[in-house]
């Protein structure tokens, strides 16, 4: 089951993912459909902002922010604490 802290740590981390596709000094080599899709995605996913302000309205459903927010190429490629 997803707890809402896990949900709101994929969603932030994935706008900052969503982002560094779209940036070839983060991540050259990148198919220009993936990041035209990428770039589509990015159009109505919900920034760090929007999580921010669904936690307040409704914390069963999301967390609160992470205290350190991503930066650009930061994206761990596991949660912190997740067995490794």
């Amino acid at each position: 089951m997803t707890t809402p802290s896990e949900r709101t740590f994929a969603v932030v981390y994935g706008h900052a993912f969503l982002k560094d596709l779209l940036n070839p000094a983060i991540t050259p080599r990148v198919p220009k459909d993936v990041r035209a899709t990428a770039k589509w995605l990015l159009r109505h996913y919900p920034e760090p902002s929007t999580v921010a302000t669904a936690h307040n309205l409704c914390p069963r459903l999301f967390g609160p922010l992470p205290e350190h927010m991503p930066s650009r190429a930061e994206t761990p490629r596991t949660e912190p604490g997740a067995n490794k």
